[in-house]
């Protein structure tokens, strides 16, 4: 790989905030396009990370669907744990709960609005 292909490491891709006080906010942004990100220190510690905004978009749909498969792994999870000789139905709960049929059919035409 030739220097200029050359991807620049972590440690590169680190700029004080007082680069942008410089007034060379424009020139890090451009570095940001090409490189894929900058971490900004402040005070020697990184205090903040620009990306381009479809990182970011990547970056939602990513954690959206780590959310998404963590739900279904509690839900599996749970399945696998349940015991099916305390199922109940539908009618069995309505009946502990005193709620009859026409209950939820007033509640439910009441949600309408």
């Amino acid at each position: 790989m030739t220097q200029q292909n050359r991807q620049p490491t972590f440690f590169e891709n680190m700029v004080p905030i007082t680069e942008f006080n410089k007034g060379h906010g424009s020139k890090i942004i451009e570095e940001v396009k090409k490189t894929g990100y900058k971490i900004i220190l402040k005070n020697n510690h990184p205090e903040a990370v620009l990306i381009t905004p479809q990182q970011f978009e990547l970056l939602l749909a990513a954690s959206e669907q780590l959310a998404d498969l963590a739900t279904n792994l509690q839900a599996l999870t749970r399945l696998a744990a349940m015991d099916p000789d305390h199922l109940k139905t539908t009618v069995q709960v309505l009946k502990e709960l005193a709620i009859s049929e026409s209950d939820l059919d007033e509640s439910h035409q009441a949600v309408h609005l």
